[in-house]
């Protein structure tokens, strides 16, 4: 519902961007208050979270305590965060960024050994590199709760549906649209109408 009455929707890999797009001062942002605090950091704006307590609860155990106990031990490693982590977590990280602008530093760096959150990903395209876990309780388990059966039944069996309500569907999608148009691009899905229209 939060995002039917955004005027733009974006990820934590483009938030920084997109604010910084925006022709104002102050922006009202949700849902994460690390990632807020964050983007205020980068941009000089006001950045209002919509949630002043909302945050992610696995990112909240990364500890500073922990990982500079664990910088000590692996001398030369580098901490790698997201903006999402506490700004206790995020001054002690050599880069902050989303996963994708992680795995990117992560690769074009010369160090071999890299304390982060989310390890598996990061060794795709990395497997000459180390990867420490900053956390061993940093477990997302409602994604668990997704697996490949349960998508398969999804789509056979048309279970685990979602129905959304068109109003709310409208709104979201003039939302992301003014995403794309932000960036000087166009919702895709206007280019594949195009082409089924023109076909006609």
């Amino acid at each position: 519902m939060v995002k039917a009455k955004a005027n733009c929707i974006g990820t934590n890999a483009n938030a920084l961007k997109l604010v910084k797009a925006f022709d104002t001062d102050r922006v009202v942002f949700g849902s994460d208050k690390h990632l807020a605090e964050y983007i205020a950091s980068r941009t000089g704006k006001r950045v209002i979270a919509v949630l002043p307590n909302g945050y992610c609860p696995v990112r909240m155990n990364f500890y500073p305590v922990v990982v500079q106990e664990l910088l000590r031990i692996y001398r030369g490693a580098k901490l790698i965060a997201h903006p999402e982590c506490s700004y206790k977590i995020r001054r002690l990280a050599n880069f902050v960024g989303s996963t994708s602008q992680m795995m990117r530093y992560v690769t074009s760096s010369n160090c071999r050994i890299f304390l982060v959150g989310i390890v598996y990903r990061m060794f795709m395209g990395n497997t000459d590199k180390a990867f420490i876990p900053a956390s061993t309780n940093a477990i997302y388990s409602d994604m668990k709760k997704i697996n490949l059966e349960k998508i398969l039944k999804s789509l056979r069996d048309r279970v685990y549906m979602v129905l959304v309500d068109n109003e709310i569907t409208v709104r979201v999608r003039k939302a992301i649209e003014n995403t794309f148009s932000l960036f000087g691009m166009e919702a895709p899905w206007r280019r594949y109408l195009l082409n089924v229209f023109s076909g006609l």
